[in-house]
């Protein structure tokens, strides 16, 4: 039987999840390029050596310029993430004379649920 989980835990949750995923996805890459580096090699030491010489600068440059650019870029997406929402998608924010019938739906929903009401 699973245990209710709340919408400010079910939140917290999300977010932790979100922040090891970002933490851990340039992991990810790097292992995936080594391990598809070793497959592709052949048993020679020297071929070894010299692959791996060659893929250094653009490992170096990957881990240097291309991944610290991916980190920032999800933290301004996961900060601003209703802001772009809302701005891509033209959505405007309503009042009760505009709409009173949805205005009253809402409204009754989160008084029956005891939560503020949000900006519809």
């Amino acid at each position: 039987m699973k245990k209710y989980r709340g919408m400010v835990q079910f939140r917290q949750h999300n977010e932790i999840k979100t922040g090891l995923l970002m933490i851990l996805y340039p992991l990810y890459l790097f292992l995936l390029t080594r391990i598809l580096i070793t497959l592709g090699q052949t048993e020679t030491t020297d071929r070894i050596m010299k692959a791996e010489k060659a893929f250094f600068p653009a490992l170096k440059f990957f881990v240097l310029i291309i991944v610290p650019l991916l980190i920032v870029r999800g933290i301004i997406v996961f900060q601003f993430q209703k802001q772009i929402m809302f701005s891509l998608s033209g959505a405007e924010e309503i009042t009760r004379k505009q709409y009173p019938e949805i205005y009253n739906i809402v409204e009754n929903l989160c008084i029956s649920r005891g939560l503020p009401l949000p900006k519809i």
